[in-house]
């Protein structure tokens, strides 16, 4: 099986089913907390870098199929930024994800054709968008608001 239809695989399953690390996200059992102890900011920071992601992979295929870019500069920005929301998920207590972008940085010097990295590109941004579904109703957007006005009189 290749890189790209594992890939594909596991967001197919995270489409109809909550993944693993989503359920455990407010799990303080497991260690995902902050110097707090609250998951707050870990959540709030997977919420932040999986649309921060998104974007910037949507940003790269526009520019792949929108210009004369060469394929080496895309692909170099492409493991970079695998590289750069890789550790940025980590830290969020993300670990499913993590292994998945570190693989996809991984894959990144195997890419020949600009196809190829159109397909990855495709995938890395279904599945930010699709994590991002399944983290956004956690969070109290509502409260935090309340708190802020509270705060800001």
């Amino acid at each position: 099986m290749s890189f790209i239809e594992k890939f594909l695989s596991i967001r197919e399953q995270m489409w109809a089913k909550k993944p693993r690390e989503i359920e455990e996200a407010l799990d303080k059992s497991k260690g995902h907390t902050d110097s707090w102890a609250s998951s707050f900011f870990p959540t709030l920071y997977a919420w932040e870098e999986t649309v921060a992601s998104r974007n910037a992979f949507l940003t790269i295929r526009q520019t792949l199929l929108h210009s004369e870019a060469d394929l080496g500069t895309l692909k170099a920005l492409t493991k970079n930024l695998l590289d750069l929301y890789g550790s940025y998920l980590a830290m969020t207590n993300l670990r499913d994800t993590t292994r998945l972008f570190r693989g996809a940085a991984e894959e990144v010097p195997r890419i020949r054709t600009k196809a190829e990295l159109q397909e990855l590109l495709e995938e890395l941004i279904r599945y930010s968008g699709r994590l991002h579904y399944w983290i956004e109703p956690i969070m109290p957007w509502e409260k935090i608001i309340e708190a802020f006005e509270a705060a800001t009189g």
